[in-house]
C-alpha cells in the first residue's frame, strides 16, 4: 500500500511571467498605433472645386496645399494668393518675393519630413498650362514633391 500522509506535496506549481507578457503586448500596440491612418486624408476640399476623378486608392500625406480656382492660386503655406492671370503665361520674374517666402517656408519646415511636398488640388476643368506653370514655380523654388489630388467614386 501506498503511504499518502508521509507522500510530500509538490510544491511546483506553475507561475505565469506576466512582464515579459505585457512587454510583448505593449510592443505589439505600439506597432498598431505607428502604422494606424487615423484619418482618410489630411486634404479639405475646396467649396465649388470640382476636383478630378480617381480610380487610385492612395491617400494623399498630410503636406501644406496649393489650391488653384478659376479666379486664383492660393498658396496655403505661406497665406498668399495670386490672380490666376499671372499663371496663365511661362513668364514668372525669379526675382519675385514669393520665391524668396517658398524658400524660408522650406528652410523653416526642413526637420519636417513633409515640408518640401505639396498637395495640388486643382478644379478638374482648369488648364493643364496652368496647372504646369504653378508646379514649375514650386519646383524652382525647392519643393520636390507634388501630390496632385484627386477624388475617388462618389
Amino acid at each position: 500500500m501506498l503511504d499518502f500522509e508521509n507522500h510530500k506535496k509538490r510544491s511546483n506549481v506553475l507561475v505565469l511571467q506576466l512582464a515579459p507578457m505585457i512587454d510583448v503586448f505593449v510592443l505589439i500596440i505600439v506597432f498598431l498605433i505607428k502604422g494606424t491612418i487615423l484619418e482618410e486624408s489630411a486634404v479639405l476640399k475646396p467649396k465649388g472645386l470640382d476636383l478630378a476623378q480617381s480610380l487610385s486608392k492612395e491617400t494623399s500625406i498630410s503636406a501644406p496645399q496649393v489650391i488653384i480656382t478659376p479666379e486664383s492660386v492660393e498658396f496655403k503655406m505661406i497665406e498668399k494668393t495670386r490672380p490666376l492671370a499671372e499663371f496663365k503665361e511661362d513668364n514668372f520674374d525669379p526675382r519675385d518675393p514669393i520665391f524668396q517666402e517658398f524658400k524660408n517656408y522650406i528652410k523653416q519646415n526642413s526637420k519636417v519630413e513633409s515640408a518640401n511636398h505639396i498637395n495640388v488640388i486643382s478644379d478638374r476643368a482648369m488648364s493643364y498650362q496652368v496647372v504646369y506653370h504653378v508646379v514649375k514655380i514650386l519646383r524652382i523654388s525647392g519643393f520636390e514633391s507634388m501630390l496632385f489630388v484627386a477624388e475617388g467614386d462618389k
